[in-house]
Order: structure tokens, then sequence, then C-alpha cells
């Protein structure tokens, strides 16, 4: 009698094991396949600018001898901005920009990044104007600085966000 008690005792134990690896094996598979949904839908997805952020150039002047810009920045767009990344270069037609680096020491600027209001990082409502002096003296650029380019960014959780389709290359005439 106690031999038949131990065998369905030992079954039971097993068949309670199986379960509670059925159990592990499937909590895991619905939390992989959560895990994917998620990926693709929220979590890892690139974070895109928005279109209709839209910067112009209103005003610049330069000082080849000191070789300053004094830029002043308008948002045209219909959202706010954060920055942008502003590079020059000593000739129409080059391709390789040199980042500028801001002549403010107010201003925040590293590797051609410009935040808007210094420390504060206040963004660029629609319709605002900001003014910025840079130094293209550093930067690689040789003879008169002949072109800008300005990429705007938005920030979001702490990311600068690129809006590359909002970028303007505008010719200046530093001589």
């Amino acid at each position: 009698m106690f031999k038949q008690f131990k065998e369905k005792r030992d079954k039971k134990a097993v068949s309670l094991m199986i379960s509670y690896v059925l159990l592990i094996v499937i909590a895991i598979s619905l939390s992989i396949l959560v895990y994917a949904w998620l990926r693709g839908k929220w979590i890892f997805a690139k974070p895109e600018c928005r279109e209709g952020v839209s910067l112009i150039v209103t005003n610049y002047a330069c000082n080849n001898t000191t070789k300053i810009i004094n830029i002043t920045i308008e948002n045209k767009g219909r959202y706010n901005v954060t920055g942008y990344y502003i590079k020059g270069a000593d000739s129409k037609t080059q391709k390789i920009m040199f980042p500028l680096k801001s002549s403010d020491r107010l201003s925040i600027v590293e590797n051609g990044t410009y935040y808007f209001f210094g420390w504060e990082m206040r963004p660029l409502k629609p319709g605002e104007e900001d003014s910025s002096v840079f130094s293209y003296s550093v930067s690689g650029i040789k003879n008169p600085l002949e072109k800008i380019e300005i990429a705007p960014f938005i920030t979001l959780n702490e990311y600068n966000i690129p809006c590359d389709k909002a970028a303007i290359s505008q010719e200046v005439n530093c001589v």
C-alpha cells in the first residue's frame, strides 16, 4: 500500500513540475511577443522632426578681419525650435563644411550646435527672432566665409532630433 501511494505522489510531483515549466515558457513567450510589438510601435521607434519647422536668416553682418559673423534667425515655422546646427564654408561649391564657434560667452555652442537663449535653453517660438555672433577663425576656414548651412533641431526627451528637411543653405559675402 505504501508503494502505491509513493508512485501516485511521484507522478503528481512530475505533473506539477511540468505545469510550472509550461507556465514559465508561456510567460516568457508572451513577454517576447509584447516586447517585439512595443519595439516596433512606441519604445524604440526613431522620433522624427515634425513637418512645418522652418528657420530663415533675416540678416547677417560679417567682419572678415576679426572673422566674426552676426546672424539673425527668425522662426517662420509652426513649432518651437530648440536650436540649430551651423556650419560654414569658404567656397560656394565646397561640400565639406566646418562647424562655427560662438563668440558670445553666454551661448552654448559645441561643434556647431547652438541652443537658443544660452543656458536657459528656452526654445524659439514661431515668429520670434534670435541674433547670434559666431567666429569662423578656428573652424578651419582660411578664406572669407562664403556659405553657411543651418539645420534646426527640436528636443524631445532630452534628445536633439535634427530636422534635416528644414536645413537651409545661404550664401554670404564676408569680404
